[in-house]
């Protein structure tokens, strides 16, 4: 039985040892009774037996309850942790700001920390740049403005704080495999075949 995508995306944070952004928190997974339940997960999908659906089953509805454990009690104890407290708000003002000015230097004022300071402990913590972060953000919004296509690539490059529409095209074709140009025309082929199906 697949696991849902929340559950598969908590799984890979915990395998990986990264943080994610679960309901607007930071969250690093590290539990070692989620290693022997993924675990005998594996080892169970991989035999032949009736019951191994029903089995399976189980162990991904103790696996989720786990995880929650773990969520819950992040949150609980996120307020004894500066440090996770003051990147939860870095993240949330990027999310909501991205289109404006950003910088490191605003970003590590924001934090009460020097710039390589904060630049160290954002990379610890996300296994990404503040900067990168700040443009994946940029991009992901601006592929959800492209899906409208009420806006010109030129309008939507600058809503999302990009300064030059090339550096766009170019970071959204990095990103994506195609240009922003192209993926209006992909999303206008896949809605042609909904509708004329």
């Amino acid at each position: 039985m697949p696991l849902p995508l929340i559950i598969n995306t908590l799984l890979i944070a915990h395998y990986t040892n990264k943080a994610i952004i679960f309901n607007g928190l930071l969250v690093k997974l590290q539990n070692y009774k989620l290693d022997g339940l993924i675990k005998s997960f594996i080892e169970t999908a991989e035999e032949i037996h009736p019951s191994t659906e029903t089995i399976l089953d189980n162990i991904s509805t103790l696996i989720t309850h786990e995880i929650i454990r773990t969520v819950t009690k992040h949150k609980c104890s996120i307020s004894h942790n500066p440090s996770n407290l003051m990147m939860n708000e870095i993240i949330k003002f990027i999310n909501i700001e991205y289109a404006s000015e950003i910088s490191v230097e605003l970003l590590s004022q924001k934090a009460n920390l020097s710039k390589s300071h904060f630049s160290k402990l954002f990379n610890n913590e996300m296994n990404i740049s503040p900067m990168e972060y700040l443009k994946k953000i940029r991009l992901q919004n601006a592929k959800k403005m492209l899906r409208s296509n009420e806006l010109t690539v030129t309008q939507i490059a600058q809503l999302c704080g990009f300064n030059s529409s090339s550096y766009f095209t170019k970071s959204f074709r990095e990103a994506f495999g195609v240009t922003p140009r192209e993926n209006i025309s992909k999303d206008f082929q896949l809605m042609t075949q909904v509708f004329c199906s």
